[in-house]
């Protein structure tokens, strides 16, 4: 589960990716329309009591290995396209993940 103990850790995550993926929005506002970071942000305390939904959140946001920090959200693509998940992404690949393609 991704998990963000205060409000500088959310900041930082969103920098370090949102900002960067084609799911944020506007270029510097972060993932404010982002329904994944939403979700995490809206559901935060409550998945702590929750399994299911600390196991929904975490499908998307799963904590790193350390668990302290966050990894990687599964649906970054980056607005460069190249890279998801530490993959490169093609130009048809992006497009499609936008849903235009």
């Amino acid at each position: 589960m991704g998990y963000f103990s205060n409000g500088t850790e959310g900041l930082d995550y969103e920098h370090r990716y949102c900002n960067r993926c084609i799911h944020g929005s506007k270029e510097g506002e972060g993932c404010h329309e982002c329904p994944v970071l939403a979700a995490h942000f809206e559901f935060n305390s409550d998945q702590n009591s929750d399994e299911n939904l600390n196991y929904i959140l975490g499908l998307f946001i799963p904590i790193a290995d350390d668990k302290i920090s966050n990894e990687q959200c599964a649906m970054f693509i980056a607005k460069d396209g190249r890279e998801h998940n530490g993959m490169p992404v093609t130009q048809s690949q992006g497009a499609d993940q936008e849903g235009r393609g």
